[in-house]
């Protein structure tokens, strides 16, 4: 089993032999680890977490099993794209400019299914929680307040959550210097509040 080529485990794989699935699993995984690592590395606090994405790459060779054609690719490169564009499409999902996503996360004031809020929820008498959730700073991330434009509110929640300069700016696809200048904007209003 251990002496045949990519293109006869596929084959085998395909013909759904068990022998032939698990040695391609263990083969591929420290390509999987490696990938995910190293895009968690560069899109940390996207909302998921490498289990998250190791079922998305699990996904992901089972359809490049039975769409790998072997008369147009080599099966590790194949396998190799279609895994990153696969793990990058799954994080764009929970990242995206433009969205609300990272708001919502930030609004502990937001109603829940239930009808109650956030911090009914997680419990007002935590310190850590009472301190962010009258901290100033977060009172202007919310969606009434005009102090700050929508664009200006999505670079500082990705601040607050500890992301770089050039971390929001890769992911927003602006300049590390433009997002410094933005924030210290934000942090000169947040001065003139208190």
């Amino acid at each position: 089993m251990y002496d045949v080529s990519d293109d006869e485990l596929v084959f085998l794989a395909r013909q759904k032999q068990q022998d032939a699935i698990d040695y391609l699993l263990i083969k591929v995984k420290p390509k999987q680890e490696r990938m995910i690592k190293k895009l968690l590395s560069e899109h940390r606090y996207c909302g998921l977490d490498f289990n998250d994405l190791m079922v998305v790459a699990m996904q992901t060779l089972f359809l490049a099993i039975d769409s790998y054609n072997p008369s147009k690719a080599v099966f590790d490169a194949y396998y190799h794209l279609l895994l990153q564009r696969e793990l990058v499409n799954e994080m764009k999902k929970f990242n995206t400019y433009g969205h609300t996503l990272i708001n919502k996360a930030i609004s502990f004031d937001e109603p829940l299914d239930e009808g109650q809020l956030m911090y009914d929820l997680i419990g007002i008498e935590d310190e850590a929680m009472k301190t962010y959730l009258f901290d100033p700073s977060v009172q202007l991330l919310k969606e009434d307040n005009l102090l700050l434009t929508i664009e200006q509110k999505i670079v500082f929640s990705y601040y607050r959550l500890g992301y770089s300069y050039s971390e929001i700016g890769r992911v927003l696809k602006k300049n590390y210097r433009l997002i410094s200048k933005m924030i210290q904007e934000i942090l000169s209003i947040i001065l003139l509040q208190q």
